[in-house]
């Protein structure tokens, strides 16, 4: 399951430009929950005279290393009560930066996340110093994605058909 997110600030135009107002922001603006794995490598040829429509995908062109992939979606979400799509942007985006915080990259996580809190083990590019007391975390600089393995959480699952089911288009 892939979480899509970034960072974001709001706009508002003032006489004939746009100008940023407010904080910036990191937003989970939608979600892919994985079908299947395409493995693509370096010729992508194969591919498309199977998958045709793929032709505009950026991955499906040359240049790529050997390790190029595209995740394929699921139709339908395989948990929840089967009626959410397997992929999709959300209508409203979903705050991960904490209220309060001073930066945007201080997140308020919920506790199957957080392993104070008996959340996962690890969530890659952080320390066990980037979890902080009040329940938030204070995320890698790296970060175009984290990865966390919740295996079969069923509270991970629940809080993920929950985003879903109420930010969805």
């Amino acid at each position: 399951m892939f979480l899509f997110w970034g960072l974001f600030r709001e706009v508002e135009m003032r006489g004939e430009a746009w100008r940023y107002v407010g904080p910036r922001r990191h937003l989970i603006f939608g979600w892919l929950q994985v079908e299947s794995i395409v493995k693509l490598g370096t010729d992508c040829s194969e591919l498309l005279a199977r998958c045709p429509w793929l032709a505009q995908h950026p991955h499906a062109r040359s240049g790529w290393r050997t390790k190029n992939a595209l995740f394929l979606a699921r139709e339908v979400l395989s948990f929840g009560n089967g009626s959410l799509p397997g992929y999709g942007v959300f209508r409203r985006p979903f705050m991960l930066t904490a209220e309060n915080a001073k930066g945007p990259s201080e997140w308020s996580v919920p506790a199957w996340l957080d392993p104070q809190r008996g959340g996962v083990e690890k969530m890659t590019y952080h320390s066990p110093d980037s979890w902080l007391s009040n329940g938030n975390v204070k995320v890698a600089a790296r970060g175009q994605e984290f990865v966390a393995d919740v295996g079969d959480r069923a509270d991970a699952r629940i809080w993920v058909t929950a985003l879903i089911a109420e930010h969805r288009r």
